[in-house]
């Protein structure tokens, strides 16, 4: 479920009209809510939701997307009645949904490994752009404790004498916290994806293994 690109439309179209939940608030995509927000966030600088910083520019390029991947979400009891489902995206986009069904998080499950069922029969997409720093990565990597796929994050590093190259893609797991130093024409690694599906089929298609994904 994490890393698959969903549309922004058919998600709100399919809690709506499919799952029938109660509400979805959708800050930075609702005209009324993104004002207030934007307002807050120029007197302050910057806002925070749902243990997330934003300032003003972060705000208005949110506003403007269409689609993102998922990169958390929380299912939990309401704090009155009924359940939440939280997503946030990769992007920092935010979805608070209100339900009274606690069978919402299993369809809703349904409906995204549907998605990324179909993304995995499409002619995988590598990575031969530019990638933003922040963005998360998926890196196959091979050692003695076997094959996993494992989420870095792009990140700056200070240059060094052996190498001038700005990025670095670091670990996201905060105990292991591995580190792959970068130079030109790292978005062609074979084992570098941007997608997890496609790290997914690049090991079932190409070797074969067993997949250990780690979150």
């Amino acid at each position: 479920m994490l890393g698959v690109t969903i549309s922004y439309h058919q998600l709100e179209q399919f809690l709506i009209k499919e799952l029938h939940v109660e509400w979805v608030h959708k800050p930075f995509l609702d005209h009324l809510h993104l004002k207030a927000y934007l307002d807050k966030a120029h007197r302050q600088g910057e806002i925070e939701l749902f243990g997330e910083s934003y300032s003003p520019s972060d705000i208005e390029e949110l506003s403007k997307e269409k689609e993102g991947r998922i990169f958390e979400f929380k299912f939990s009891p309401g704090p009155c009645e009924g359940y939440m489902l939280l997503l946030k995206m990769e992007s920092g986009q935010i979805f608070y949904i209100k339900t009274f069904d606690r069978n919402t998080f299993e369809l809703f499950l349904s409906w995204v490994n549907q998605l990324e069922a179909c993304y995995r029969d499409k002619p995988r997409r590598r990575i031969y752009e530019p990638i933003p720093v922040g963005s998360i990565v998926y890196v196959v990597d091979n050692n003695p404790a076997g094959t996993q796929i494992i989420p870095h994050r792009v990140e700056l590093r200070e240059p060094t004498e052996e190498s001038s190259y700005p990025l670095c893609l670091k670990d996201v797991n905060p105990v292991t916290h591995g580190v792959h130093y970068l130079e030109d024409g790292w978005e062609r690694w074979p084992h570098v994806f941007f997608r997890i599906e496609d790290a997914i089929s690049y090991l079932e298609g190409e070797e074969k293994l067993s997949v250990n994904v780690k979150s």
